[in-house]
């Protein structure tokens, strides 16, 4: 078939898809069906478009088709000439027909001719003729989206303000994709609410899609909508929202609220339970996502924007497909935006709200940071031999009692995964509970003798898995000598009995549920204002996962709303991190995670070998798997180890490959050799061997009888019930051998260097004359003795530049290092929280400088290349020394001739007084 019949066919398929019926000239009836699709379709000036859409009888639309495998950018002319060249006298809705595609069978370009700033874009399959109906009779969206009316600042943060302002000037520039940055807390939500009303009454948006990956963050979002009021009224009164909970879709709703996992369902056919909803996509059965089908019940163009709520973690990887599927406006919120994630929405951020920003605004509160050392904590232990031991399975909870046959030696790492060590969880919730109202919170512990000291501050601790959190549970309660309702655990295993969602909301409002353990379910997203401590007893390897674990306690909170769930409390005008593991010092990964393609069961290996079914890729898969289970039960369960091995050497050979040679060369010339295999291990290292020599090709008679032999022990349904009986084993060992004892216990060094920095600044801020003009920007200028002298009374007080700076990069957002004096200038602001972000003093003198050239300009002040060298000599001298005065002048240009010189260059158009004035406040302020 050639390149333009394999387009052709393609695009007929994608046109029959969509509900159009295809005729040739000779067959042609334009009523023959509600959209009529006619090919070769003849122009006033005799030459042929592609196909004409007709839809009751009226031309419509044009397709230009071009051979498989074209570019379309450049089509675009050949398209708009056939629409402007069909006869006046046809039936059109709009004459020139106002759609326009150019399609090469895999890619679709779409135009509507009546947008004004008019720009093909890509679509992944063909309006239905009921669409283009739809379409024709409204204004075009992208219109409307540029003659939104202002916003109002009402009720508004200025962080939300800035957002849609910044969103809806993106929209109307006609950017697809659009990413707002803003951190937990600021309310991410409620500016989802007010962008949705404004779409919906001043785009006259049909339908809205929030999108989330949690089905607790869906009922959240829910609701947030319906808690929206306009006038006095609620969003859900005046808009239909739905939150889907089944596959059912109602087309009359306005706003739709789903999971991914669930939209995915509705377009796959495949079954989704609720319970997968509470899964991340990673987790979720709904395992791969395959190109998405044209699905007529949810066609491409349902949505006219998909909002995607913490956008930073599940549109990568295969769930990706679901968002290329629709032809829809996407606008991504998240806090922490990763590399991939700006990927993604083809860097167009066109808002950022950090989290620093957001505590200097009142918005959030800021954190501190207490750590705690153990000695299993940072050692790990012993066992010795002959010991009597515990363990248990972390799956059926059965406990085993063992005796060692040699030392058993665990370290940090391997401490709540292969080793649990009661000791260690009482040791530091214990010093945590010593720490509350002594160091914590000790404005808290008044003298009154009924002080209620068991509504501690609302806290959540970070487990490593549904076991660890588990233990920490049971602990909680005995530590605190508290009942059940005190300390909870909220994870994916919890019981049926205990809904999660319940859960959560409770943890939120009861007064008596004081302390959350969770592994994953409450770690991002979830919004809990009254929580003041999140405990860390697992590490994190990844950057973004962590700071959004750390914004799960950065939510501010009215007196009145802490003091209902917390009677003890005052205000919350910070929060803090208990950093039991040293999660504030492991390195972290700035990538965000990705959705890895989920593997093969091993049952459903098993299964398919025992039919006789033999790829390469399932060969590998099981060698892979194998492997891993006879070293697992190498390590937890040498009994059952033995067992499979036993059956594995006994395992019978079938008697017509009893003769088969373990090695010799196939007919293609690859040699191979194979080991009678006496244990799981050799087994799966054959099957790893077998991968190696199959391809795609079919298996034939030879190459059967080899794969026959090497899988005949998988054969046995007791083999193959043992390996999937091995595969659950998961034991870790109880260690009440060794008990714990802290090491130390305080402020972390950086937390503590930081605290007495900004407490100095606050203290001498009127005293140190560099200081008090940073501190209360005075019109006085910084020179370079004012910034030494600074600098001298801070070494004095054992404060060093260079390790404050990289203290602040631990925890807060900074770029560079300190390498020059006028980098205190910055050090200082951020210290005193008059900046949100730590940077070179260069680093932002260089920016401000381009804003002031660009002011100039403005003001009609065009410089001429030379004004410019000199203006970016002074600019320099400036970042070097702080100031550059006019006494510098004589100095610096003594060689060019002084004052006379600047003069000369500046003329009439900058006094070099006011210049430097000027420069001075653009740069340092």
């Amino acid at each position: 078939m050639k390149p333009e019949e394999q387009a052709r066919k393609k695009i007929d398929s994608k046109l029959t898809q969509a509900g159009w019926l295809i005729q040739d000239k000779a067959n042609f009836n334009r009523f023959a069906k509600a959209g009529v699709a006619c090919r070769e379709f003849q122009t006033k000036d005799g030459k042929f478009a592609d196909y004409v859409l007709y839809v009751k009888g009226k031309i419509i639309a044009i397709i230009e088709a071009k051979k498989a495998g074209s570019t379309l950018s450049s089509v675009s002319h050949q398209s708009t000439h056939y629409a402007l060249n069909l006869s006046s006298n046809l039936p059109f809705f709009t004459n020139p027909p106002s759609f326009i595609y150019e399609s090469n069978g895999e890619e679709i370009y779409f135009r509507d001719l009546r947008d004004e700033l008019s720009r093909s874009r890509e679509i992944s399959f063909f309006h239905s003729p009921s669409s283009l109906l739809s379409l024709i009779a409204q204004e075009p969206l992208r219109n409307l989206l540029r003659s939104m009316p202002k916003l109002e600042s009402t009720n508004l943060r200025e962080c939300q303000f800035q957002a849609i302002t910044n969103l809806e000037r993106s929209l109307a520039s006609n950017h697809q994709k659009s990413l707002l940055q803003m951190a937990t807390g600021s309310g991410k939500t409620y500016t989802a609410c007010n962008i949705s009303y404004r779409l919906l009454k001043h785009a006259k948006a049909r339908r809205i899609l929030f999108l989330v990956d949690r089905g607790a963050l869906g009922n959240q979002s829910k609701a947030e909508y319906d808690n929206f009021k306009i006038n006095h009224r609620s969003f859900s009164d005046l808009y239909h929202t739905l939150h889907l909970t089944n596959n059912s879709i109602d087309k009359d709703a306005n706003v739709y609220i789903m999971t991914i996992q669930r939209l995915y369902s509705i377009l796959s056919g495949k079954e989704c339970q609720e319970s997968d909803e509470d899964l991340s996509p990673n987790q979720t059965i709904l395992h791969k996502v395959d190109p998405i089908p044209y699905n007529p019940a949810l066609p491409f163009d349902f949505f006219d924007f998909i909002i995607v709520d913490e956008c930073h973690r599940s549109i990568y990887g295969n769930w990706r497909a679901i968002l290329d599927y629709f032809d829809s406006f996407i606008i991504g919120l998240t806090a922490t935006p990763s590399k991939l994630t700006l990927g993604f929405f083809a860097q167009n951020l066109i808002y950022s709200y950090p989290y620093e920003q957001s505590v200097l605004d009142g918005v959030n509160v800021d954190f501190l940071v207490w750590k705690i050392e153990s000695k299993i904590t940072t050692e790990g232990g012993t066992i010795p031999a002959k010991e009597l031991i515990i363990k248990r399975d972390k799956r059926t909870r059965e406990k085993i009692y063992e005796e060692l046959d040699e030392e058993l030696d665990y370290t940090s790492k391997e401490l709540d995964s292969k080793v649990l060590n009661p000791s260690q969880i009482r040791t530091i919730l214990q010093e945590y509970k010593n720490l509350i109202y002594s160091e914590l919170f000790s404005e808290r512990k008044s003298q009154d003798p009924n002080f209620d000291t068991s509504f501690i501050p609302k806290t959540l601790i970070f487990a490593k898995d549904d076991n660890h959190a588990e233990e920490i549970t049971k602990i909680a309660r005995e530590v605190f000598a508290q009942s059940n309702e005190f300390a909870q655990k909220i994870t994916y295993r919890t019981s049926d009995y205990n809904d999660p969602k319940e859960l959560i909301k409770e943890f939120r409002q009861n007064p008596r549920f004081r302390i959350a353990i969770t592994v994953d379910m409450i770690a991002t997203g979830t919004d809990i204002k009254p929580l003041e401590v999140l405990i860390f007893m697992r590490n994190v390897r990844s950057q973004i996962y962590f700071e959004q674990m750390k914004g799960r306690g950065c939510r501010s909170i009215s007196d009145d709303a802490l003091q209902e769930v917390t009677p003890n409390a005052r205000s919350k005008n910070r929060f803090y991190i208990i950093d039991a593991v040293g999660v504030m010092e492991s390195k972290k990964s700035l990538t965000a995670p990705i959705n890895p393609k989920k593997s093969i069961a091993l049952h459903t290996l098993l299964d398919k070998i025992a039919q006789g079914e033999i790829t390469q890729e399932i060969t590998s898969s099981l060698s892979s798997k194998l492997s891993r289970i006879a070293l697992k039960l190498e390590e937890n369960d040498k009994n059952h180890a033995h067992y499979i091995n036993d059956l594995i050497s006994s395992s019978p050979t079938p008697k017509h490959l009893e003769s088969l040679p373990l090695e010799g060369v196939l007919d293609n010339g690859e040699e191979y050799h194979f080991t009678p295999p006496s244990s799981l291990l050799e087994l799966a290292k054959n099957l790893y061997t077998l991968s190696e020599i199959l391809d795609d090709a079919p298996l034939d008679q030879s190459i059967r009888d080899l794969c026959d032999l090497i899988t005949a022990p998988l054969t046995s349904p007791t083999i193959r019930q043992n390996l999937i009986d091995g595969a659950k084993k998961v034991y870790i060992y109880i260690d009440e051998y060794n008990l714990d004892e802290i090491l130390s216990s305080s402020p972390t060094q950086a937390q503590r260097g930081i605290e007495d920095f900004e407490e100095f600044l606050q203290t001498h801020k009127d005293e140190i004359t560099a200081l008090s003009i940073l501190y209360h920007k005075s019109n006085k200028r910084l020179t370079k003795t004012l910034l030494d002298e600074l600098l001298h009374k801070l070494q004095e007080n054992q404060f060093d530049p260079q390790s404050l700076w990289s203290t602040y990069a631990q925890s807060r957002k900074t770029q560079g290092s300190y390498q020059k004096l006028t980098d205190l200038i910055e050090l200082v602001r951020f210290g005193l929280h008059q900046t949100s972000e730590l940077i070179p003093f260069g680093v932002r003198a260089n920016s401000l400088y381009e804003l002031y050239l660009g002011r100039l300009k403005k003001q009609g002040i065009h410089l001429t290349e030379e004004q410019k060298a000199l203006l970016s000599q002074i600019k320099n001298y400036i970042i070097s020394e702080g100031y550059f005065s006019k006494q510098d002048v004589g100095y610096y240009f003594s060689e060019e001739g002084g004052i006379a010189y600047t003069n000369r260059v500046l003329g009439e158009t900058l006094a070099l007084e006011v210049c430097l004035d000027e420069m001075y406040e653009a740069l340092v302020g």
